[in-house]
């Protein structure tokens, strides 16, 4: 048997949207992506539709619902990108580890928050007045890097 020794490019660690730790207590729920603005994209923050069971970009923090999931190779476009088009189910992390993409310089243990509508797949520094908070699990530099998160909720009595 042959054995492949080396490779064309370097594999990554992780990926947006990516469950970490997949051993760990997490919850995860699923929604119908409904969203004006643009399909629900994985890794990003999202909050509840106007209608239960509906889920969409989240377009300010307070309403904060949890971070899509992405699994990987599904609904990929031609950019790469994981999206949930208006209608389809998608995965919703409310509490536990996931990676998600940095908007700028991110301390270990700093709470974070996403940005919301085009931004809402950048997280940085911030507090949460949503159903979830969630705290950073490692650093980053900038903006444009993976950051491992993880999501404790629900934090209030939101539906």
């Amino acid at each position: 048997m042959v054995a492949q020794l080396t490779y064309g490019e370097t594999p990554v660690v992780a990926y947006k949207g990516m469950l970490a730790e997949q051993f760990s207590s997490r919850q995860i729920d699923s929604y119908l992506a409904t969203s004006p603005v643009a399909d629900v994209g994985g890794g990003q923050g999202v909050e509840r539709g106007a209608i239960d069971g509906q889920a969409k970009q989240l377009a300010s923090v307070g309403n904060w619902l949890g971070v899509s999931v992405t699994e990987y190779g599904d609904r990929e476009n031609a950019s790469g990108e994981i999206i949930y088009p208006a209608g389809s189910a998608f995965p919703v992390m409310i509490q536990g580890r996931i990676w998600v993409e940095s908007g700028g310089a991110v301390a270990i243990g700093e709470e974070v928050v996403p940005g919301i509508n085009a931004l809402a797949d950048e997280f940085l520094p911030g507090t949460s007045a949503g159903f979830v908070q969630a705290f950073a699990k490692t650093s980053t530099a900038g903006a444009n890097e993976l950051l491992l998160i993880e999501l404790v909720g629900p934090t209030n009595l939101q539906p």
